[in-house]
C-alpha cells in the first residue's frame, strides 16, 4: 500500500462532517437519527474493517428498526469500481445480535435490520461491523479512501455525525 496524503483523509473526514445537522427530503417523518458514527480501520492490505453505529430516535412512535443501504458499487472518474463488502454482525451495545436481512439491489446492498413481531421505542442503537476489499482507489502516486461515511439518501434527518479513520501502523 503507498503512502497515504493527508489531503485525502481530511477530505474523508470532511465529507463525514457536511452531513452534521442536514435535512433530508423526509422531514416531518415520525423518527430521526441521533448519532452516527463510523470508524473506519485501514488495514495493511488495503482492506477496511468499518463499524457504523447508530443511535435511532424512536421516541415519537415505535418503530420494527431501520434499513441501511450501503453502495458497492459506483463509478469514478469514468470507470466503474466494485467493493467486496462481507457483513460481519448487527448487534446492539450490549453484543445483542439484531434480526436483519440483505438484499442485492442494483449497486447496493440494501439491510433490513429488525423483527417483523417487535416494535422498538425510545433510542435503540445499532452497531453494524463489515469488512470491505477493494475499498481504496490505487494511483501511482497515491492510494485514496473514497467513502460517502453515512449516505446521503436517508429519509430522515440525522443530527449528529463522525468519522474517524484509523492507518496502518507507519503510515503518516
Amino acid at each position: 500500500m503507498r503512502k497515504m496524503s493527508l489531503g485525502v483523509w481530511l477530505a474523508v473526514v470532511l465529507a463525514g462532517w457536511a452531513v452534521l445537522g442536514a435535512r433530508a427530503s423526509g422531514q416531518g417523518l415520525d423518527w430521526e437519527i441521533d448519532s452516527f458514527v463510523v470508524e473506519i480501520g485501514v488495514g495493511a492490505d488495503a482492506s477496511l474493517e468499518v463499524t457504523e453505529t447508530i443511535v435511532a430516535d424512536f421516541s415519537r412512535e415505535p418503530h420494527r428498526g431501520i434499513f441501511r443501504e450501503i453502495p458497492v458499487r459506483y463509478r469514478r472518474a469514468g470507470s466503474t469500481f466494485d467493493m467486496r463488502l462481507d457483513l460481519v454482525s448487527i448487534t446492539d451495545t450490549a453484543g445483542r445480535a439484531y434480526t436483519y436481512v440483505t438484499e442485492h439491489r442494483g449497486d447496493r446492498l440494501w439491510i433490513r435490520i429488525g423483527d417483523a413481531d417487535r416494535l422498538l421505542q425510545g433510542t435503540p442503537t445499532y452497531v453494524i461491523r463489515y469488512r470491505v476489499r477493494r475499498g481504496l482507489l490505487s494511483f501511482d502516486t497515491h492510494d485514496e479512501l473514497y467513502w460517502n461515511a453515512t449516505g446521503d439518501e436517508w429519509p430522515v434527518q440525522i443530527e449528529r455525525a463522525s468519522c474517524i479513520v484509523t492507518l496502518p501502523e507507519g503510515i503518516a
